[in-house]
């Protein structure tokens, strides 16, 4: 009987071992079915992934993590998002559970693409996209780094935080990528983000290089929309003659083929009709109407809105103002309901325009109004997600620092284990060494950051003074054309007139003669007044310190807030002053301007400098009540103040005392 029963448990135990084993390879085959994409198709693929899944989901381990990842990609692939979401969170929750941080960081880049997919804008997708980064650059997976930091490159673009967009595509093409497809991707964002920051030269060269590649690799749409956005960089700059170029060369393309690329189609209709447009053409209307037309067939609803947008523009240029109000509203309430407030902002502003010509004051005012309620809101949207962007790049910062200790701490543990305790005063020596080690290249690490932050506080200043300076040398030569039209021809016109008059002075009627004289007069008066208005205008603008100007552009821009600005710039010597101590300082006053507008209902806001050959100092202060939200001094915009600050050698006293006014004192040494 004893014999009977071990016999029966030996039989038992090995047929389920043999089933386990048939089980694991049926599985393990049909995984490897779903991975063939040169004999299966996407559809058969997904039915041989879930077959696998199907026998593997019992337990936590690599084959079911293998199996759900897989099928993650697979709905990636067919663009079925809420099924990748389901299957990516089950192969994290066992690659965590396993420990297996590669697995982790495949997973963090499949939910990445998730949010993105979903929103372009979404936070949730650039929190992916950095832990999967955290991963990826301990690999020597170049490619999929590169694809990783060009979503996040994009998703910083669509916040507008293009400084940070800039600084992620050019650590992607760090890796040098060998994908042209990609490498294109990577030259347009930077093209986009360029045009955004009004640096036409660097734009266009970057959407040329987009362009060459997707050339090379016959990929027609792109190029299609390369050409389209090098066009449309030209038009932003008002370089009319040379947008018209790229436009033709997109329809060289011919209109059967443009046809088969719908939505790059109606763009090019649609900006070249545009173009037209702001040269004062009348006859572009069945362009936008056409380019309208296929962009409702395709469903494009930022098309939609970008068409009727630029329809409203011209039938408010061209007397059907009823239609561009009709337009506008269906803009502004469209924008709205897709989160598109920008174009919901243009929406607003042609809006006012109608009703201003329409001479509705009342309305005017009220869309002038809610334009600068929207604006204020985005203009919150935007920070808000600026700052959530900053704590997740700080969080993985500080989890990749950790996670290197805690490294280095398991390397220290293995050498201990192997040393024993007779080396261990070599153990000492060696622990200390990689404390010191650690310590310095902590130091070296911070030190590089801080040179970069210079070196990118420098290129921002740069940009910003160059293009202070092409406004001003556009605004002499403007000043210069209107002086000599006004001396050389209105001028002599007049006195020619006025000459003529007085040689008809012998006519005898006395009535005539007093008439006379008295329109020589009036005419002699008014070439006095020409005259002394081309002695104002000979006056030319300063264009020794753009950073003053800059400064004063800025208050210029704030004058649609009830906060009056007050304030000394002239007074100091801006050009004996640094480049990465100005940039800091434009920076404070735009965070206190904000924290003023926001939070202290003030009438004024005043900004006081002293200034000696050592020391620079700026009183900040308003008349308001200040607030909660400052009193505790421990906000994202009050961090950041204070590191600018620091950042520059300076120090700062913040001073906020509930319902009295805030004010800041910063010392900066020269």
């Amino acid at each position: 009987m004893y014999r009977s029963c071990l016999f029966f448990c030996i039989v038992l135990i090995t047929n389920t071992l043999l089933f386990s084993q048939q089980r694991n390879s049926g599985a393990k085959i049909l995984l490897e079915q779903s991975k063939n994409d040169s004999t299966y198709s996407l559809e058969e693929r997904i039915i041989h992934a879930q077959k696998a899944f199907r026998i593997l989901s019992v337990g936590s381990n690599l084959e079911t993590q293998d199996c759900s990842e897989q099928l993650a990609s697979l709905y990636q692939e067919a663009e079925n998002y809420d099924s990748l979401n389901k299957y990516a969170r089950i192969s994290l929750q066992i690659a965590n559970q396993r420990n297996d941080k590669l697995g982790v960081g495949r997973v963090h880049s499949i939910l990445g693409s998730y949010f993105y997919e979903k929103n372009e804008s979404d936070t949730l997708a650039y929190y992916h996209f950095q832990q999967a980064q955290k991963v990826l650059s301990l690999t020597k997976d170049s490619a999929a780094i590169i694809k990783n930091l060009l979503r996040i490159a994009i998703l910083e673009k669509n916040s507008r935080d293009f400084l940070h967009s800039k600084e992620s595509s050019f650590r992607a093409l760090e890796y040098e990528p060998k994908d042209k497809r990609l490498l294109s991707s990577i030259y347009n964002n930077l093209g986009i983000v360029y045009d955004e920051l009004g640096d036409l030269k660097h734009a266009v060269m970057y959407h040329h290089q987009a362009y060459e590649l997707r050339k090379e690799l016959q990929l027609v749409n792109l190029e299609i929309q390369s050409l389209n956005n090098i066009a449309t960089a030209y038009k932003d700059h008002h370089q009319y003659p040379k947008a018209h170029l790229y436009y033709k060369k997109a329809f060289d393309y011919g209109r059967s083929l443009l046809k088969k690329y719908p939505r790059e189609y109606a763009r090019i209709i649609d900006n070249q009709a545009h173009l037209a447009l702001l040269e004062g053409k009348k006859e572009v209307l069945n362009d936008f109407l056409q380019s309208l037309q296929i962009r409702q067939k395709e469903e494009d609803q930022a098309g939609i809105v970008i068409s009727e947008l630029h329809l409203g523009e011209y039938y408010l240029q061209f007397g059907s103002i009823e239609k561009a109000v009709q337009m506008a509203e269906n803009v502004y309430s469209t924008a709205l309901d897709t989160h598109n407030y920008r174009d919901a902002l243009s929406g607003l502003k042609l809006l006012q325009q109608c009703y201003q010509k329409q001479g509705l004051s009342a309305k005017a005012l009220l869309y002038a109004q809610k334009y600068a309620a929207l604006l204020e809101q985005i203009h919150d949207h935007e920070l808000k997600i600026n700052e959530k962007y900053a704590d997740i790049r700080y969080n993985s910062k500080q989890l990749k620092k950790n996670n290197a200790l805690l490294a280095q701490r398991n390397i220290l543990q293995i050498q201990y284990k192997w040393a024993g305790i007779g080396t261990a005063v070599v153990l000492f020596l060696l622990l200390m060494f990689s404390f010191l080690w650690m310590k310095q290249k902590i130091k070296n690490k911070k030190l590089e950051y801080q040179q970069k932050e210079q070196r990118y506080n420098q290129d921002i200043f740069t940009l910003m003074s160059d293009n202070q300076q092409k406004l001003k040398e556009g605004q002499e030569r403007e000043r210069n054309r209107i002086q000599k039209e006004l001396h050389d021809g209105i001028i002599n016109e007049l006195y020619g007139i006025r000459i003529a008059l007085e040689g008809l002075n012998n006519d005898e009627n006395p009535e005539t003669n007093r008439l006379r004289r008295k329109y020589i007069q009036r005419i002699n008066d008014i070439e006095n007044q020409i005259k002394d208005m081309v002695n104002d205008l000979d006056l030319s603008l300063d264009t020794s310190n753009a950073f003053l100007t800059m400064l004063n552009t800025f208050f210029k821009e704030k004058e649609i807030f009830p906060i009056r600005s007050i304030h000394n710039s002239e007074s100091v010597q801006w050009e004996k002053i640094s480049s990465a101590v100005k940039i800091n300082i434009y920076r404070i006053i735009q965070e206190t301007f904000h924290n003023t507008v926001k939070y202290s209902k003030a009438q004024a806001y005043q900004l006081q400098f002293t200034y000696d050959e050592k020391m620079l100092k700026i009183e900040i202060s308003d008349d308001g009540i200040g607030s909660t939200h400052l009193y505790s001094l421990s906000g994202m915009g009050i961090k950041n103040i204070r590191q600018r600050v620091s950042d520059i050698n300076g120090t700062v006293t913040i001073r906020n005392v509930h319902n009295t006014a805030v004010s800041y004192e910063i010392h900066i040494p020269i």
